[in-house]
Order: C-alpha cells, then structure tokens, then sequence
C-alpha cells in the first residue's frame, strides 16, 4: 500500500501549522486524515476506531 500526500493541499499545510500550536490535535487529525484514505481505499479494519477519532475531532471543534 502507497499513501501520496499532496504538500499543496489546505489541511496539509494547515496541519504543519497546527502541529507547532496544538500537537494532540495535530496527532488527531493526521490519524483522521489516515482513516479517510484507508476508508476511501476500502482497507480500513476497524472502524469504530475511526468513529470516535471523528468524535473526539467534532468534540474539539465545537468546545467552547
């Protein structure tokens, strides 16, 4: 299995930026965005994983 990243797309180089600021959220996403490919690649072994990274995700942004 190959993943490509591409260095001009918004979330990449919103997370560089992000990973300085807030690290575990950084982690956060960057696994999300792992669990996105491998979904979209129909090689994701477990999703409930992935599930409550998303939830964990939502809970963060919508903290006030």
């Amino acid at each position: 299995m190959k993943l490509q990243v591409n260095p001009k797309n918004p979330i990449i180089r919103g997370l560089s930026d992000l990973k300085s600021k807030d690290e575990p959220t950084a982690l956060l996403v960057a696994n999300q965005l792992l669990d996105n490919a491998l979904a979209s690649a129909n090689l994701l072994d477990d999703p409930k994983e992935m599930i409550a990274r998303s939830y964990q995700a939502l809970e963060k942004i919508t903290a006030s």
